[in-house]
């Protein structure tokens, strides 16, 4: 239970501090960017040029801020894939954990219950033990293989 709080107090502080640094992703460079101010076109316009210079800064700017809406629900998406994988790695260590020394609790447990050690989980905890660092070694080594 200890390790399950843990890993939930972790999983936790993750998703917090993805949410807080969402506001330092691209998309907030792309929502708090300054917008360019076309109304002052230059005198050298042509009759019926000036309107179409407004109507190109519309299209300009609406694409602008497409683009950064978008962009921002990329980040988020990447921010929810993030936390999803620290759950999944946490989750992959404890199992490990687990997977290597549930040999060694259930031996503890039948010597408090006075039953004798069976041979069978002394030859499992001895297999285990030295496996935990391969575990290891593997769930660190997933997502770059």
């Amino acid at each position: 239970t200890t390790t399950g709080v843990t890993l939930g107090q972790m999983y936790r502080h993750v998703s917090r501090q993805e949410r807080r640094m969402g506001s330092y992703g691209m998309g907030a460079l792309n929502n708090n960017a300054p917008q360019e101010n076309n109304d002052d076109l230059s005198a050298d316009s042509v009759d019926g040029s000036n309107g179409i210079n407004r109507r190109m800064s519309s299209i300009v700017t609406s694409v602008k801020s497409t683009v950064g809406r978008l962009s921002s629900r990329s980040s988020a998406n990447q921010n929810n894939r993030n936390s999803r994988f620290v759950m999944i790695r946490a989750r992959a260590y404890s199992t490990a954990f687990l997977l290597t020394w549930l040999w060694y609790i259930v031996i503890i447990v039948l010597q408090l219950a006075g039953v004798p050690r069976p041979l069978v989980l002394l030859y499992l905890s001895n297999i285990f033990s030295p496996l935990q660092g391969f575990w290891n070694f593997m769930i660190f080594m997933y997502p770059k293989v």
